[in-house]
């Protein structure tokens, strides 16, 4: 038949791991764009005029970007808990059939 390549295994643990390594992730960069946009604040600070108007756009669009992110970096970790609760209900699935079979 041929190799059918390594076997899956859902270790439940793990997979709330991952959920939770990616809203940590998630809390670094925004923590890291947030003392970004802080040291770039001290400049912006002596802008005057069009260049100060510009900047407030940009940075408007750079919040909303930055929020995006966050928001889908939350779904991906919702969706990876909903996996996990899925995978167990079919293990629950499988191990009734299996044994009632016999």
């Amino acid at each position: 038949m041929g190799d059918l390549g390594p076997d899956l295994k859902i270790r439940y643990e793990n997979v709330q791991e991952i959920a939770n390594s990616i809203r940590a992730i998630s809390k670094r960069i925004m923590d890291d764009l947030s003392r970004m946009e802080s040291a770039v604040n001290v400049v912006a600070s002596t802008w005057d005029g069009e260049a100060h108007g510009q900047y407030l756009k940009v940075q408007k669009d750079y919040r909303r970007d930055a929020h995006d992110i966050q928001q889908t970096l939350e779904k991906i970790a919702k969706t990876i808990e909903h996996g996990k609760a899925s995978y167990h209900q079919t293990d629950v699935k499988a191990s009734r059939l299996f044994t009632e079979a016999y």
